[in-house]
């Protein structure tokens, strides 16, 4: 339910009645107590029907009409008995249909919280139920001889003001009375208002004198009041202060006293009630329009401590920019990651706690994505709090307002400093297994070599000796000569092999002579594999000559295997900065992104070139041939150089 839509009454029905009686008992005497010349300003019986009405259930309202009925019938002594009955039917008709039109069109019953259903509650008790009802009465009133348009003008305007004024009192003082009297700032306020008004009043309607020597500047002394309290209280306070205002005006005009005094008492009345009526509409529309922006701000506020307190409680870094590149906003992990206040992180430019190696190419790619209005992810070393750089990974995306326009970027800030360490003890792993894979490697090939080979060329010779002793029996010296060459094509198989696992050239000679080697005895007539060498190419270290060899081995080989390449290009090259190795067929090609189903060791060869450091690509598409690309630093291949 919203702040000035008055709650139903919950008291017992006979407790409610009873109450109901009393206060309309009292209200109705004080009407009636003023003479026929000089009648109720604004006709507060009225009000108490019209607000007991909207604050109960419809199938009451029987109830509370007829219990006005007695009050109306055995208090005004002297009236005619029809008059009184017209009366009781006329504002019992006015209360039920001004009731019912509310109810029917405002079921949260919000008439104060908004221009709209105030405009709603203005049209119907101020404007047509009144004019209906003063319509009625004037003409029950002309029959007794008074004037039908003055009295219609009275009557309307003290049935206006009674739900202009009094009825939006009782509404908004039944749901904002605990509010007042909780709130000590509030209460100082509405007893200073409270105080200037009544003192502004006194000036203005106790003043003595009136006609050409009444000073008209007096009459707009309570105007800074009513103001202050129409955008402090909003509803409440616009329809106290102006009950308040009427109750003073009320009694200096009833006793002679102030600006609306003039030659008849009906026209004094008539003058007070104009002015009263011309001062609560502007007033009680700009107390709902303040209270309507009030509300809007306080959802505005809600919803915007909604949003921090969410991405405060979020596990991750977020921050927001303007369109111009600087941060708005940062949350609570990351003011606590960097140890700055919220003030202090906007007062200081974030990229100056990053680190220096990686501030340059930050900022670089942060503006262009800013430039481009595009999503971007940033890796670098940001100083926290205790005074060492953690990893980040810095995503961001641009916003937009409801019409377009760019309004900035938001993004997430992850710490990724223990994965990337995971990742770094897991590539040092990997590469000692590599390496001892390496090691077994050159063992195993250094005993087929040294050994195996040996002792199967031992075998050989013995057999060519076995086949000489044996020419007087043919048979047998062929089977000998089949088994010495079948032991030569072992032992040739066993040295290839042995260089596959340990490539002797490359120890002593080098990686470009083993690539040469490599691409000689790939060569044969039903293909050309060429091998191309910068002269410039610095001494390799063996821990960047082995992964190379590897590469190419790899890559020759499947280019033999399943492109039906007829021409192999492996290339050794190098620039100031890097070391490249590059292997290229005119083979059938493949989709890359379909690699691991071919089971071509392609990512092998991409997992041993990031466990050395270096980078490696593929390109490659079908009927265009294969290119596969490794490169490793220069600078880390002089590195293991001198370590080597």
């Amino acid at each position: 339910m919203s702040q000035t839509s008055p709650s139903r009454i919950t008291w017992p029905p006979t407790f409610r009645i009873v109450l109901f009686g009393i206060t309309f008992l009292l209200a109705y005497r004080f009407g009636i107590a003023f003479t026929q010349a000089f009648a109720a300003p604004f006709w507060f019986p009225d009000a108490i029907l019209l607000s007991t009405l909207l604050l109960t259930r419809s199938n009451e309202w029987w109830f509370f009409i007829l219990a006005t009925l007695p009050i109306r019938l055995f208090l005004p002594l002297g009236t005619p008995l029809w008059f009184l009955l017209a009366c009781f039917a006329n504002n019992a008709l006015k209360a039920l249909l001004s009731a019912w039109l509310l109810r029917r069109a405002s079921r949260d019953r919000s008439w104060f919280d908004n221009l709209h259903e105030f405009g709603r509650y203005f049209g119907v008790t101020v404007v047509l139920t009144p004019a209906l009802s003063a319509a009625t009465g004037a003409a029950a009133r002309s029959v007794l001889g008074s004037g039908f348009w003055a009295t219609w003008e009275r009557w309307f305007l003290a049935d206006a003001l009674a739900s202009l004024v009094l009825t939006p009192f009782i509404l908004v003082t039944l749901n904002y009375k605990r509010f007042l009297l909780s709130n000590f700032v509030r209460h100082i306020k509405a007893s200073l208002i409270a105080t200037g008004l009544v003192l502004a009043g006194l000036l203005a309607f106790e003043y003595r004198p009136h006609g050409a020597d009444y000073p008209p500047f007096i009459l707009y002394l309570p105007v800074p009041f009513l103001l202050w309290a129409t955008m402090d209280f909003g509803p409440i306070g616009a329809s106290c202060s102006l009950l308040l205002m009427s109750v003073l005006s009320l009694l200096a005009t009833s006793v002679g006293r102030g600006p609306f005094q003039s030659q008849s008492p009906e026209d004094s009345l008539l003058s007070m009630q104009l002015f009263l009526f011309l001062a609560s509409v502007p007033f009680m529309f700009l107390s709902v329009i303040t209270f309507q922006q009030q509300k809007r701000g306080a959802k505005l506020r809600d919803s915007e401590q909604h949003f921090r307190s969410v991405i405060d409680a979020a596990p991750v870094m977020l921050w927001m920019s303007g369109p111009d590149a600087r941060c708005t906003f940062f949350n609570k992990p990351w003011l606590d990651f960097t140890g700055l206040s919220q003030k202090e992180q906007l007062e200081r430019d974030w990229v100056a706690r990053v680190h220096p190696e990686d501030r340059e190419r930050c900022v670089n790619q942060y503006l262009a994505a800013f430039k481009l209005r595009e999503n971007f992810t940033l890796d670098y070393r940001l100083l926290g709090k205790d005074g060492a750089y953690r990893w980040l990974v810095h995503n961001g995306v641009p916003r937009y307002g409801g019409e377009g326009a760019f309004l900035g970027y938001i993004g997430t800030r992850v710490d990724v400093t223990d994965r990337r360490d995971a990742e770094e003890q897991l590539r040092a792993v990997s590469t000692q297994v590599i390496n001892a894979q390496e090691t077994e490697r050159h063992h195993i090939g250094q005993e087929l070599h040294d050994d195996l080979a040996q002792r199967i060329t031992a075998l050989s010779f013995s057999l060519t000796g076995l086949s000489r002793k044996l020419n007087g029996n043919a048979h047998l010296a062929a089977d000998f000569d089949d088994l010495q060459e079948e032991a030569a094509a072992i032992c040739k198989d066993v040295l290839q092999f042995s260089y596959q696992l340990r490539p002797a050239t490359m120890e002593c000679l080098g990686l470009p002579a083993a690539l040469r080697e490599l691409c000689r005895q790939a060569t044969n007539r039903e293909r050309v594999v060429v091998f191309a060498e910068d002269e410039n190419l610095p001494p390799l270290p063996k821990d960047v000559s082995v992964p190379f060899h590897r590469i190419a081995q790899e890559a020759v080989r499947n280019a033999i295997a399943h492109s039906g390449a007829t021409r192999i290009h492996v290339e050794l090259s190098a620039s100031p900065t890097t070391v490249r190795l590059s292997v290229k067929d005119n083979g059938c090609g493949f989709v890359v992104s379909s690699m691991a189903k071919h089971g071509l060791g392609l990512s092998g060869m991409s997992q041993r070139m990031k466990n050395s450091g270096g980078g490696f690509t593929i390109t490659s598409r079908p009927g265009r041939g294969t290119c596969i690309t490794a490169t490793m630093p220069l600078i880390q291949s002089m590195k293991a150089a001198s370590r080597s």
